[in-house]
């Protein structure tokens, strides 16, 4: 069975499209080469039944949150067929730089600008044509709330899962081995040299606030009584 990953920055509308592509019947799912459970559904795709697979949200493929850690690793050892990447159109200046570096694994990509009808309120333009001619990738604009946009999108996908991009499975894993070799080398350094508490203390900043915000101790220091 071919798969899909939904790839995309936090508060994209990525899990409302996942919810409307699979019709709310998604489960968790555990994977090669990570530690927590994903949601994944199937749907229909012409005459073939495809697994979609809902990644969390990231800023940055090469970043080393947890978020960041577990897309990087699914990536590596769970080629996808497909990347469907979900951009916020509102926000496009900023959200462009997390295709790029997807585009640099050689994947298989689909990019829906999502909220495009909120982006033309706000006065926004984006010829989706020129874009996917500078970038070599099938663009479509959509509103994931309203589902304009969607059925057009639907085909796209389907053509693209029939014409695979070929050795697209090891470029990907050629590419992102390199941030595991940096990722653990930085979590050596960082046993070796640092000790972090396991509580934290509560800094100066917390403690004020906790007195300011006091229903009873809170008035009079803040009137200065």
């Amino acid at each position: 069975m071919k798969r899909i990953a939904l790839l995309g920055m936090p508060n994209t509308g990525k899990s409302t499209l996942f919810n409307r592509m699979t019709g709310g019947a998604a489960r968790v799912g555990n994977w090669p080469g990570i530690t927590v459970e994903l949601l994944n559904g199937k749907i229909l795709l012409g005459a073939d039944m495809v697994q979609i697979i809902d990644l969390p949200g990231i800023y940055d493929l090469h970043g080393f949150s947890d978020d960041e850690q577990v897309v990087r690793h699914f990536l590596h050892d769970n080629v996808p067929d497909l990347a469907l990447v979900i951009l916020n159109a509102t926000q496009i200046e900023r959200q462009i730089s997390l295709l790029l570096q997807l585009k640099q694994l050689n994947l298989n990509i689909v990019v829906l600008l999502n909220m495009s009808d909120e982006a033309k309120k706000y006065g926004i333009t984006i010829d989706s044509e020129k874009m996917a001619t500078l970038l070599d990738v099938p663009i479509f604009q959509l509103s994931g709330k309203y589902g304009t946009g969607y059925q057009e999108a639907l085909k796209a996908v389907t053509r693209a899962l029939r014409y695979p991009t070929p050795g697209m499975a090891a470029e990907v894993r050629s590419q992102l081995e390199q941030d595991e070799q940096l990722e653990a080398e930085m979590a050596q350094v960082l046993k070796h040299s640092v000790q972090i508490p396991a509580q934290l203390p509560v800094n100066l900043t917390e403690k004020l606030d906790r007195v300011m915000l006091h229903p009873l101790l809170g008035l009079p220091i803040f009137f200065g009584i």
